[in-house]
């Protein structure tokens, strides 16, 4: 417990005190800038090692609500929390290995880790100081040796964004929790069904059928619905995200992340045709790596 109070609040002085590690190039980007109230803001983040040897450092500070300073435009941090994770105890080797001049990348919604409500322009920036990196091996069986480590200051480029007050029914749907002071941020998901089936075309839409295939492929009880017809269902709405009138920024994250829950589902086949589809014919470099990196971790697990 001391330990990780030590970590948190060296978060908070010391990144200040000293440069960012050189050995590390932290970059988060998206596909649009621009958002309305209410609409999931998707980055891709990718840690790159700028070195000849492989090197580690603490998974659980890679991305969260702990290393991520968010400001508005006036300078004012957020400090509104998004999901609460459960941190892991230290000493369990929660290291992220990172390979010689090798990429780490993944992508996120930062409204799972800062609860962003109100309109404005804000600044995303990844931050830790992280001091003794060691204390997150496990002290008789490290999972790499200690001088591998990364030391030292962890920051990324600064993203700017932009999010636009929402209007119409979709969002008076997804906003009312917050008006009625019921939750503490906006309902999309729970209302996904009705988002999809009378405002496909709103800004909500395809986030809401994303929604509605995570449940169609992750629920663990769904009655009579064999997985063939779930499948089905969940496959007709992503070829609606594909067939949209206005392209769906964030089309390869919402194929990505179909192909991982085929997966799941021993859908090997499909999702590894899926990915070969996305990574042919993607523009972005940063998707195509890692779908690279997961092609090779399949491999490995093979």
């Amino acid at each position: 417990m001391r330990a990780h109070l030590f970590v948190a609040t060296a978060l908070l002085v010391i990144a200040a005190a000293s440069s960012p590690c050189k050995a590390l190039q932290v970059t988060i980007s998206s596909a649009k800038a621009s958002f309305v109230q209410g609409e999931p803001i998707y980055v891709w983040v990718d840690y790159y090692n700028d070195k000849d040897e492989a090197i580690g450092l603490p998974a659980g500070w890679l991305f969260g609500f702990e290393v991520l300073t968010v400001r508005t435009q006036d300078g004012t941090v957020i400090r509104r929390p998004g999901i609460q994770l459960k941190r892991p105890p230290l000493g369990g080797n929660q290291i992220q290995r990172i390979g010689p001049r090798g990429h780490y990348v993944f992508f996120a919604d930062l409204l799972e880790q800062v609860n962003l409500t109100e309109p404005g322009s804000y600044s995303v920036q990844i931050a830790t100081p992280n001091h003794s990196p060691e204390l997150f091996l496990d002290r008789d069986h490290p999972a790499i040796p200690a001088s591998q480590l990364i030391r030292g200051p962890i920051e990324s480029n600064r993203w700017q964004l932009t999010i636009a007050a929402g209007s119409g029914d979709a969002f008076d749907l997804i906003d009312r929790p917050l008006r009625e002071k019921t939750a503490g941020t906006f309902a999309l998901c729970p209302n996904a069904r009705t988002i999809v089936e009378k405002y496909s075309d709103s800004v909500y839409g395809p986030y809401a059928a994303l929604c509605q295939i995570d449940d169609l492929l992750y629920a663990e009880e769904r009655g009579p619905v064999s997985l063939k017809d779930r499948l089905a269902t969940a496959q007709a709405l992503l070829d609606g995200l594909r067939g949209r009138q206005t392209r769906f920024e964030y089309l390869d994250i919402a194929l990505i992340r179909y192909a991982e829950r085929l997966v799941k589902l021993g859908q090997d086949d499909a999702a590894s045709l899926l990915l070969n589809e996305v990574r042919r014919n993607e523009s972005n470099v940063i998707a195509r790596i890692y779908i690279a990196n997961l092609r090779g971790q399949k491999s490995e697990e093979k």
